[in-house]
């Protein structure tokens, strides 16, 4: 086991399987276990999906500094997916808050091009076909979710573990406009997908974990839940509409995020999202 840790986050990752957790310092915390990077490629008329694991170094954890978003302990490791595909993995946890970052960056070794499909940047729990999931100190009656809109005629708000996620007025006629990926909500109580990022915590109370993209320019990104489960299951997958990945050509993610713990407010995303991304700030609100 290769673990990374702050004062705040212990990640440990098992190389074999390539399952990865994360445990915030302290007890009657959230904690994610046993999440799987997956990849969704097409190789000619064949279809596959890969999962991360087998994977090679990755032992050491040196200190690095972003001028933007401060010092952090990496971890980076690579993988031979098969089908000439290679991919390398960087997590990043960070020592003055308490989330960590991670991306994918593939790169296509054969001469043959490859349709890149998906990527799930996280996946874990039950309603996923696997072990572990986000265990959650609420009881899921007391449970609260920020859903975001694909735009801005999308539903976006607070959604409780019971309720079902809300769809466009004119139901299928404008639907498209409301899809930004591949995800969809089967609209079952409790199943959401929100675009780019959310928030799950205490109804009333704060957040107490933060899942996300801190920006969209490689793919358009979405977070899937199963909010009503005793452990809740997430994916997180980075939409990559079956790119063509030329031989010897590389596709990267944008950063992924995930916070966790009492100390873990949506500010702190937004203020990342807001420097990876060069948000200028208005001294005053426009008029119009």
């Amino acid at each position: 086991m290769i673990t990374v840790a702050s004062s705040f986050l212990l990640m440990q990752i098992d190389p074999r399987s390539g399952a990865w957790s994360v445990l915030p310092a302290g007890e009657n915390l959230p904690t994610l276990r046993n999440a799987r990077i997956g990849i969704a490629f097409r190789a000619g008329r064949k279809r596959a999906r890969c999962t991360f694991q087998d994977f090679k170094g990755g032992q050491a954890a040196p200190l690095k500094k972003d001028r933007t978003l401060g010092c952090f302990r990496v971890l980076t490791v690579a993988v031979d997916m098969g089908y000439g595909l290679a991919v390398n993995a960087e997590w990043r946890v960070s020592l003055e808050k308490p989330f960590l970052l991670w991306r994918i960056v593939l790169k296509n070794l054969n001469p043959s091009p490859l349709q890149i499909d998906s990527i799930d940047m996280c996946q874990t729990g039950r309603r996923f076909g696997a072990e572990g999931g986000v265990e959650l100190p609420i009881p899921p009656a007391d449970r609260a979710m920020f859903v975001n809109g694909w735009q801005s005629w999308s539903f976006a708000g607070g959604l409780r573990s019971a309720d079902r996620q809300p769809g466009p007025m004119l139901g299928p006629f404008d639907m498209p406009m409301h899809e930004g990926t591949s995800l969809r909500s089967t609209g079952r109580p409790g199943h959401f997908v929100s675009d780019m990022f959310t928030s799950i915590g205490r109804r009333l109370v704060g957040d107490c974990l933060v899942a996300g993209f801190l920006s969209q320019n490689e793919q358009f990104g979405a977070v899937e839940t199963w909010l009503q489960d005793d452990v809740v299951s997430l994916r997180m997958r980075a939409d990559c509409d079956g790119v063509r990945l030329d031989g010897g050509a590389s596709l990267a993610t944008d950063w992924a995020y995930l916070a966790l713990g009492r100390k873990a407010p949506v500010e702190d995303y937004f203020d990342a999202a807001a420097q990876v991304n060069g948000a200028r700030a208005a001294h005053a609100a426009p008029e119009g």
